[in-house]
Formats: C-alpha cells, sequence, structure tokens
C-alpha cells in the first residue's frame, strides 16, 4: 500500500511545502485510488473457495504486502511526519533534482496514474483466460503415474543445502574473506560482484531445496532441523549478495508454500515477527556497513544500541528515497534517452545465461541504463532496481504499459491453472510459488526466476532419480474396488482357464 492517504492527511492538517496543490491533490487521489483497486480482489473474491490464496490475490495483494513490509515497518506505516506535524514537502529524486517541486508532483501524479492502469491491466489480462477444468484435467491422466517420497526428499534437501553452504564458503573464499566480502558489498553489489553471478546464483540452490521439503512434507516445519536450516539459508542469502530483501524472503516463501499446502495463512506467527523484522533491518544493514568504517560484523554489532540500529533504519530511508527508480524513468526517460527504448532494456534478461567473460560488451539491464543516464554512474557502477511499469513505459509508453501488464495478467491465471492440476506434487507448488514471488515483466525479476527456474529443474531432475516411484492411477476406480486393491484377499479368487490344444 502506498501510504498517500495518511500524506494527504498530514498536508490538510499542517500545509504543504512549495507549491503544487493540485498537482499533489491529483497524485493523492490516484495512489488511494490505486491502493483500492489492490485490495478490490480482497472484496470481489471474498466468498471464493480459494479464499485469501486466490492468484490475484497472491499475487497483487499478499505478496506485494509482505514484500513491503519492512519498509512500511521502517517508515511507521506514514506516520511519522503526521506525529511529528510537519508540512508535506516534495519528495527529493536524485535523478529529478534540478525540476521544482509542482513540477515533481507532477511527475509523481502521472507515475501513480501509470501504476492504476498497469494494475488494472492486471485484472483484464486475468479474467480473460478460463478456470482449467480440474476434473476433466484427471480424467485425462490415467495409467501410471510419478509420484515423491516425502522423507527421500527431505534427506534429498538438506544434502543440497549443504552444497549451497559450500558454494557460498567458496564465494567466500574468492572474495577474500567474509569481512572483506560484507566491507566490498557495502560499496555496491553490481560492480563488487562482477564475474561471481553463477556462484551467487548457485546459492540459491539450497534455498529451491528447501521450498520443495516444505512443498513435501508442510509438517516439517515444527521440526527443529528444518527451522535451523532455515535460518541457515536466511542468512546465505544475505551474505551471498547482501540484500536484507533476500534473508526475509525466504521466511516468506517458506510461508507461503506452506499455506498453499495447508490452505491456511500463518497470520499469528506473522503478526508476532513484525517487531524482529523491524530491529533486522537495521542490524542487517550495520553488517553490511561495518567495512565502511573498518570494523568488522561483528564489532558493529557489539558497538550499536537500538537507538543506533534505529537511526540506521532512517537513514537507509532517505537514501532509497533519493535514489528511486520509478518517477524519474516515467518522467524524464523518453526525454533523456532520445524517445522509447523499443524493448531493448529486456535483453539483458534474453541473455542472462550468457557469461560475461564470453561477451565483455553483454547489454546491461534497465537499472544500470537508469544508474548511468540519470546518476551518472559508469557503465560497471551501482545498479538502481527499475519496476515493471517504469520498465514498460520507458520501452514501450502507456501502450506498452497496458498490453504487457494484460499478458502479466494472463499469464497469473495460466500459472494457476497448472497449479491446480497437481496441487500436492512439492515440485508444481514450488514452482507456483517461485512464480508468485519472483515473476514479473522487469528484467531484474525475469532473470531471478530464470535462475530460480533452473535449480528447481536441477532438483527435479536429482529427485527423480533418488526420491521418485511409479504407481498406478486407481483414481477412475470405483470406491469399493480401491479398498479391495488395499487388501488383495477380498477381490475375487478367479481358477485360470485350462489351456485348450491346438487344432481340439
Amino acid at each position: 500500500m502506498t501510504g498517500e492517504l495518511v500524506k494527504g492527511v498530514q498536508a490538510a492538517l499542517f500545509g504543504l511545502q512549495g507549491g503544487g496543490d493540485a498537482a499533489f491533490t491529483a497524485a493523492t487521489v490516484i495512489a488511494v485510488a490505486t491502493d483500492l483497486a489492490r485490495i478490490a480482489p480482497l472484496l470481489y473474491y471474498a466468498r471464493h473457495p480459494l479464499g485469501i490464496l486466490h492468484p490475484l490475490i497472491l499475487t497483487a495483494v499478499l505478496w506485494p504486502l509482505l514484500v513491503a513490509m519492512p519498509r512500511t515497518i521502517e517508515e511507521l506505516g506514514g506516520f511519522g511526519g503526521l506525529l511529528l506535524g510537519e508540512q508535506v514537502g516534495p519528495p527529493f529524486y536524485s535523478g529529478l533534482g534540478w525540476l521544482p517541486g509542482p513540477e515533481i508532483w507532477q511527475a509523481v501524479a502521472w507515475s501513480n496514474l501509470c501504476e492504476l492502469i498497469a494494475l488494472l491491466s492486471i485484472y483484464v489480462g486475468y479474467s480473460l483466460v478460463r478456470d482449467r477444468r480440474v476434473i476433466a484435467a484427471n480424467s485425462a491422466t490415467r495409467g501410471v503415474k510419478k509420484e515423491f517420497d516425502g522423507k527421500r526428499l527431505r534427506i534429498l534437501a538438506i544434502g543440497l543445502i549443504a552444497v549451497s553452504v559450500g558454494v557460498l564458503l567458496v564465494l567466500i573464499s574468492l572474495r577474500g574473506g567474509l569481512a572483506l566480502h560484507l566491507a566490498d558489498m557495502a560499496r555496491g553489489r553490481f560492480r563488487s560482484m562482477a564475474g561471481l553471478g553463477p556462484l551467487v546464483a548457485a546459492v540459491d540452490l539450497g534455498l529451491i531445496a528447501l521450498i520443495v521439503w516444505v512443498a513435501a512434507r508442510p509438517n516439517d516445519v515444527k521440526r527443529p532441523i528444518f527451522l535451523i536450516l532455515m535460518i541457515g539459508a536466511a542468512v546465505a542469502q544475505f551474505i551471498s549478495n547482501g540484500a536484507r530483501t533476500s534473508a526475509f524472503v525466504v521466511f516468506m516463501l517458506v510461508g507461503l508454500t506452506w499455506a498453499l499446502r495447508t490452505r491456511r495463512i500463518p497470520w499469528r506467527i506473522a503478526l508476532i515477527m513484525m517487531p524482529v523484522f523491524f530491529l533486522s533491518l537495521g542490524a542487517l544493514n550495520i553488517i553490511r556497513s561495518s567495512g565502511l568504517v573498518g570494523e568488522t560484523a561483528a564489532e558493529a554489532i557489539q558497538g550499536t544500541n537500538t537507538r543506533d540500529i534505529l537511526s540506521q533504519a532512517q537513514e537507509e530511508i532517505d537514501l532509497r528515497r533519493s535514489v528511486q527508480s520509478t518517477v524519474p524513468v516515467i518522467w524524464e526517460g523518453h526525454h533523456l534517452m532520445g524517445g522509447p527504448l523499443w524493448g531493448s532494456t529486456y535483453a539483458a534478461a534474453v541473455l542472462a545465461f550468457v557469461p560475461r567473460w564470453i561477451w565483455s560488451e553483454k547489454p546491461r539491464g534497465p537499472g544500470s541504463i537508469y544508474a548511468q543516464t540519470f546518476l551518472g554512474e559508469v557503465r560497471e557502477g551501482m545498479a538502481v532496481p527499475v519496476n515493471s511499469t517504469a520498465e514498460e513505459y520507458w520501452n514501450f509508453g502507456i501502450l506498452g504499459v497496458i498490453l504487457i501488464s494484460v499478458l502479466y495478467g494472463a499469464l497469473i491465471h495460466h500459472a494457476h491453472n497448472f497449479y491446480i492440476r497437481s496441487p500436492d506434487n512439492p515440485f508444481v507448488v514450488t514452482a507456483f510459488a517461485l512464480f508468485v514471488s519472483s515473476f514479473s515483466p522487469s528484467t531484474d525479476q525475469l532473470v531471478l526466476f530464470q535462475q530460480q527456474v533452473v535449480m528447481l529443474l536441477m532438483v527435479l531432475g536429482v529427485a527423480s532419480l533418488f526420491a521418485s516411484r511409479w504407481r498406478s492411477d486407481t483414481s477412475h476406480y470405483s470406491p469399493s474396488y480401491r479398498a479391495a486393491l488395499s487388501r488383495p484377499h477380498a477381490l475375487p479368487y478367479r481358477r485360470p482357464e485350462a489351456s485348450t490344444p491346438a487344432g481340439s
């Protein structure tokens, strides 16, 4: 949720700084309309059998809310300025630093309108696809079926997590040790991890194995060994790429997969973990930034109190806001680049698996292009994430936002149809959970999703060899005959007929 309603109340009570009242009002109204449109599936599908696990709710409401939760906690839900009684000033964007306040609000209003149009287009695309007829699909797949042994999958998952930890140790060794690795990550992941992308991606093998484990045996989430390995996977994600969100995504993906298998939402655990998330955000950033002041991560944690963590979190808020790319790209992207990019930023997703040592001039993604164009970074410098709506607009204008969003909505429906065909297959459940969490029409997410799919296929290949078996599908038999199959003595004995000599 945008939290713009709170900002509107703040402006009404304490005033607007720098002018631009009409543009600010338009930006706020459109943002509130976007919030209402985002929660609309909750009302529309209130009586749907799937409930909150409906695919539109998962992709448009639940997962975005989970991903935004750390930022919302940091910003106190937007109530910070209201409680302090401050005037509302125009947001500062490093990519639009030369624009006056009123024009900044115009840029925000247009950006918010593009986001609203994209969201509504996703809904339209979803409605264009029909639900799969599950009964017909099951009746069409009679015969011998492959099933996976949950206990063997658990053993396999533990082994693969161990392999991913080994890969992480190799990565840290190549980077000169943990302290140097974390210190270098504080100066920018894009530059510091150049050429090590395959190793970073291989660390995800442990995460994928963990999710398959949950999908196969959801009750194992209470086992101590699972909890230890889940925390270890989260730590590995943070150490491998320095992104705090990656650590929290481990817990969110486990929760989503568990919910898909049990048809329940772990609300109580989520509420309990919110304060922990808030404090952890600042703590993880202190660890990541410790190298900049010549300290080890342990020294930084030991010398930090709660006030320092809160202060660090606020500094992160200000920095992230200043380099945010959505509004600058939508407002000035065409002007600075001489027109639409016509799909060129998506080349980085298409060529994701081409090693840079083979093609040193391989196209960079939109985040790098934004940093070079708006922030004056070098080609090998930092990259700033560009969300799907901004990238669609940068490439094809507002028509591209509509068409690509419609296609994305249709893909959401197709992905759910794929999932409901085999909702108990751990690899199908994992694939759908990865789609919900990682897939969107932006280059960064497309690259991530491709890497995760490759890892999932690797786990599937190993599991097919060591943790699977074939069985006959008896779903089309009558219930009494299926029961009799489990008790062979209950079946009528049929004496074999004597053979008849040929010619008799």
